[in-house]
């Protein structure tokens, strides 16, 4: 029922998003029809679209290996019951964390405070440094376990929206500085590209966890459960080890991607 219900609801949002920016799209470009195998290829040519993909598929597996960690973590480390409901208050707890982290980040990108590359790349290395953290909780600090899980995942869950916020709009500035190059619009090909890994990254986290909480899923023997968001930290920082060769700008045009050093000045 709750599977359902959710469902419904973000397909109720998914098409007022749709019908939102449905007559602002442009219908004066023809498509380019390009062969799903050329178009990957293609894609992956796009020196952009290269550094952009490892970083977004670390942080995605990063995220979904927490994500599959915290009923593990609620019975284990805060030694709540196992019907749930901890479990469901520390996921609330995230989830207030990127509601409050998306709000500071639409407020200083509506005042042109920040742009999206700098923002994504902040949150990598943040996330990558506060995930392990959540591995220490109830170790010589001070407060009720439950109290110290609801306030570390809440500030573990606030860089996460950049991983829920971002990406889309990275690949969209990614579609127009291959369109300054090759002269065609190719969106779709991004996009279905980015969705193909994202959809193939849903693999990893389950994997990855099963195998670190072979070290210990329990109350008696919790050192998987402990070095779990350890892992999810340096999946991330290694993500990011990329980063640094992104370089777009937010505006997308001839002369910022030129400054930027991806297209040679013309003559």
């Amino acid at each position: 029922m709750a599977g359902t219900f959710f469902a419904l609801l973000a397909l109720v949002f998914r098409y007022l998003s749709l019908r939102a920016v449905w007559n602002r799209a442009p219908r004066d470009v023809t498509p380019a029809q390009v062969p799903f195998w050329q178009g990957l290829k293609d894609t992956l040519r796009n020196s952009q679209f290269v550094a952009f993909l490892p970083t977004f598929v670390m942080f995605t597996t990063g995220v979904g290996l927490l994500q599959g960690w915290v009923p593990f973590f609620a019975v284990g480390v805060l030694l709540q019951d196992r019907d749930g409901t901890a479990s469901s208050f520390l996921s609330m707890s995230v989830i207030a964390g990127v509601v409050v982290a998306g709000i500071v980040i639409w407020a200083l990108f509506a005042a042109g405070r920040v742009t999206k590359r700098r923002i994504y790349g902040v949150c990598l290395v943040v996330s990558g440094l506060l995930f392990p953290l959540l591995g220490l909780v109830g170790m010589a600090l001070p407060g009720g376990l439950l109290a110290q899980g609801l306030v570390f995942m809440f500030i573990a869950g606030m860089p996460m929206a950049a991983v829920f916020l971002l990406p889309k709009g990275l690949t969209a500035d990614i579609a127009d500085y291959d369109a300054l190059v090759t002269g065609e619009r190719r969106e779709a090909m991004f996009y279905a590209t980015q969705n193909f890994f994202e959809k193939v990254t849903y693999a990893l986290p389950p994997l990855l966890l099963s195998l670190v909480l072979q070290l210990g899923d329990s109350a008696e023997h919790p050192l998987g459960i402990r070095l779990a968001p350890l892992l999810a930290g340096a999946l991330v920082l290694l993500g990011f080890a990329l980063w640094p060769r992104y370089k777009l700008p937010d505006t997308i045009n001839r002369e910022t991607v030129t400054a930027a050093g991806l297209l040679r000045p013309a003559v």
